[in-house]
């Protein structure tokens, strides 16, 4: 990379990012996550992550139980603030398709989803 602080040039694909380096990370751009994959997984725990859930979607609808090994999980159809309030919102794939495998999808746990009036 050529430069510290981020991603500065456009052939640069993952981005080195994060406040100060114990809390290194990598970054994707936004023209990557958004042309590229078919599913893109956000997950969330804790309830500070509630009021960013609860900014960051506008309206919630429930489709059922979740399935897989876990028990008590939901499913909903999440629709998303315009203007995002955040940039985890202006994720929005290009590329998926209409089923469970493709777009966005955001895996909480209960307190995240509890704190954000779920």
């Amino acid at each position: 990379f050529s430069s510290k602080s981020g991603c500065p040039g456009k052939r640069e694909q993952v981005c080195p990012s994060g406040p100060n380096p114990s809390t290194a990370r990598s970054s994707l751009p936004f023209p990557v996550l958004n042309e590229m994959p078919r599913l893109v997984i956000f997950c969330g725990a804790g309830s500070s992550k509630g009021p960013i859930l609860k900014a960051t979607f506008t309206k919630l609808e429930e489709k059922g139980d979740a399935t897989g090994e876990a028990t008590g999980g939901k499913k909903y159809d999440a629709f998303l603030a315009d203007p995002a309030p955040y940039p985890c919102g202006m994720v929005r794939t290009v590329t998926g398709g209409d089923d469970d495998t493709s777009g966005v999808v955001w895996v909480v746990d209960s307190d995240a989803a509890t704190d954000a009036g779920w």
